[in-house]
């Protein structure tokens, strides 16, 4: 009968973590926290975000040393142990762009890439303070592509390759599009492969996907359904071979995480964790 627990956004180092803390007046709000593991200190990143049970609406880099929120429709960016040692700039200097927290994405090479309706940005995450002091002027890093169709950040999703030489486009949980993108030019992105997930004996419910570590390297989607007839929930797990081929298919998993080379998966049912 306890209740039940908060999610958590964990640094990659695992010394910090962010949190969305009830607000006592209303439960459909609450202050979005980010609080250092060992020392339990708190710091507020945004006092009024919607609630969730199911993700916390923060990224982080792969180093830990930034974090990226959102507040009043723009992105922000915030350096933990600045925040400790109470050297953090100001708010307005830590502005990415406008949007959500769906707009932006790190890769593993410790770029930031940002949709901005159809055009693709990045900048490298050791720039990101000496943009911000500039960005009213000269953009939030440079522009790498212009996506055929607008992104929208309240239904779409995507995510990057470790050199932002690919990006995959979920959207609205019904399609998933790849494309390639041009290295040291700006140009439409490329489409490689672009089609609805469809399944005639079983609703979508998420879907999500990961890089293998290394360059060039093709994305593993997984997608989350509900059996029409049984009711019973589905994953299966796809990789991307000219076309997507499904590779694993598992019954009904409580939850599942794969490792970040993309090689492996953990799943829950039954009351045991298979790997």
């Amino acid at each position: 009968f306890t209740a039940r627990p908060v999610p958590v956004a964990v640094s990659p180092n695992g010394k910090w973590f962010c949190f969305i803390r009830h607000s006592s007046s209303e439960f459909v709000n609450g202050t979005l926290m980010l609080q250092n593991a060992e020392t339990r200190e708190a710091f507020v990143l945004n006092p009024n975000v919607p609630f969730s049970y199911k993700e916390v609406p923060v990224k982080w880099s792969p180093d830990s040393s930034t974090v990226l929120y959102e507040k009043n429709g723009k992105i922000c960016f915030a350096n933990p142990d600045a925040m400790q040692r109470k050297v953090q700039l100001d708010e307005k200097f830590r502005v990415i762009g406008r949007g959500n927290i769906n707009c932006v994405n790190f890769t593993r090479s410790q770029q930031l890439v940002y949709i901005d309706y159809d055009i693709v940005y990045a900048l490298n995450v050791s720039e990101l303070y000496t943009m911000a002091l500039y960005s009213s002027y000269i953009g939030m890093g440079a522009a790498i592509a212009r996506l055929p169709y607008a992104f929208n950040n309240q239904k779409d999703r995507f995510s990057v390759n470790d050199d932002a030489s690919q990006l995959f486009v979920i959207q609205n949980n019904k399609t998933v599009s790849y494309y390639a993108l041009s290295q040291g030019k700006f140009a439409r992105a490329e489409i490689l492969y672009s089609q609805p997930v469809v399944d005639s004996q079983a609703n979508v419910l998420a879907m999500s996907v990961t890089w293998p570590e290394g360059k060039k390297t093709a994305p593993v989607l997984f997608v989350e359904s509900l059996a029409l007839y049984s009711g019973n929930r589905i994953l299966k797990v796809y990789a991307f071979d000219n076309i997507l081929k499904e590779k694993l298919n598992v019954q009904e998993p409580s939850c599942f995480a794969s490792n970040l080379s993309g090689t492996k998966l953990a799943c829950y049912f039954s009351g045991a964790v298979n790997v």
